[in-house]
């Protein structure tokens, strides 16, 4: 007897650690489960965009797609920073035939539109992660915001004139936060850093009377950069005088239309001008040649020695925004090349696209990226 409630009390016991066991086993599932929900729940982050918003967006490890509606800084930041395969829609390339020469992969990504033509039905239908969108599109960000769809707002001029830098690098920023590639734009900088003070160091004590007397123009003759953006201020950090340098103060514009005689007043050593249109086609191959034999223009040093260079255009135009270095490093090169003696211009832009974009240039690079006008002298980049 003794034998048998003795056993029964044995089985009571482990009847009671099993369902003690199993309470403690459901309390752990449950709690599992609890910090899972809110592990899936926490997966947002908040960044700050161009424009002050405080946008959420997905964690950056987490970001797999997301939508480019302007060809601002963005695009060349993501591929800069090597996150080209997570862009799912940008705006037309066309003007940008090195990029889509070198990644073919960038005339097959969709085209939404861009600005307020943007397709938001299609936008919503794709599902992006995120859309990088500029502010004069104020109508389409607001519409795909009321479609719950996060918008980062980017495309914002800088207020500081003297500070013409600061537009490209928020640009670069604010992809690096989205992806989580702080460390290679860290790289960036340092790299830029690096190439304008070897640049700074090796022009800096050339006399003013000295200096190469330059002419940033945009896409005619007959306009020109100021010193208030990129485009205009390479030329003072590259050891040389933009004489149009003022010409933009006060007006709000970058760049500024002048007359036949204002050009000839200036009557420039050098003259630079980015080719807009990306390449050349057999009229614009011809602009040097009907600019020198305009009758207007008959006195000018420029032209009469063939000193019009067309600024390469690869990532963005050189003189734009993140090759701005390259491009400082390239006019110093052509303005005082007895100052650059060791220095191979050339492999120094190729260490660089091998460096940030793993991409190994040839020759076909450099006749997409370096076109040249007929008749004027060879731009130092040129096959």
């Amino acid at each position: 007897m003794k034998n048998f409630k003795k056993s029964i009390g044995l089985i009571l016991i482990a009847s009671m650690m099993l369902s003690v066991l199993a309470g403690c086993s459901g309390k752990k599932e449950n709690a599992e489960t609890e910090v899972s929900k809110q592990s899936e729940e926490s997966k947002t982050v908040e960044i700050t965009d161009l424009d002050g918003n405080k946008v959420e967006v997905k964690d950056t490890k987490d970001i797999n797609k997301y939508i480019i509606t302007a060809y601002k800084g963005a695009m060349g930041s993501s591929i800069l920073l090597g996150q080209l395969d997570k862009v799912q829609g940008m705006s037309n390339t066309k003007n940008f035939p090195w990029i889509r020469h070198a990644f073919p992969k960038v005339k097959d990504i969709k085209d939404y539109g861009s600005f307020d033509e943007v397709n938001t039905e299609e936008v919503l239908k794709d599902n992006p992660d995120v859309v990088i969108s500029p502010k004069s599109a104020a109508k389409a960000n607001e519409q795909m915001k009321s479609l719950g769809v996060p918008v980062l707002i980017d495309g914002i001029d800088v207020e500081d004139s003297k500070d013409v830098f600061k537009q490209t690098y928020d640009e670069i920023d604010l992809v690096a936060k989205l992806t989580g590639s702080e460390d290679t734009a860290k790289k960036y900088y340092e790299w830029a850093d690096e190439t304008f003070k070897m640049v700074e160091d090796r022009v800096k004590d050339i006399k003013d009377e000295d200096k190469v007397k330059v002419l940033p123009i945009r896409s005619d003759i007959l306009q020109v950069f100021g010193n208030n953006c990129i485009w205009g201020y390479v030329v003072e950090m590259a050891g040389g005088v933009n004489l149009s340098g003022e010409s933009t103060k006060d007006t709000g514009k970058f760049f500024a239309d002048v007359d036949a005689e204002q050009i000839v007043k200036w009557n420039p050593d050098i003259m630079f001008q980015i080719n807009f249109n990306g390449a050349l086609d057999e009229k614009s191959s011809e602009n040097y040649n009907n600019w020198a034999k305009d009758e207007r223009f008959s006195n000018m040093k420029a032209l009469k020695s063939g000193d019009l260079y067309l600024i390469p255009t690869g990532i963005d135009y050189w003189s734009a925004a993140i090759e701005a270095p390259i491009c400082v490093l390239w006019m110093a090169d052509m303005m005082y090349p007895e100052k650059f003696e060791d220095i191979d211009v050339k492999k120094y832009t190729e260490d660089f696209y091998k460096e940030f974009l793993d991409y190994e240039m040839n020759d076909s690079d450099w006749e997409v990226m370096a076109q040249q006008y007929n008749g004027a002298k060879n731009n130092g980049s040129s096959k």
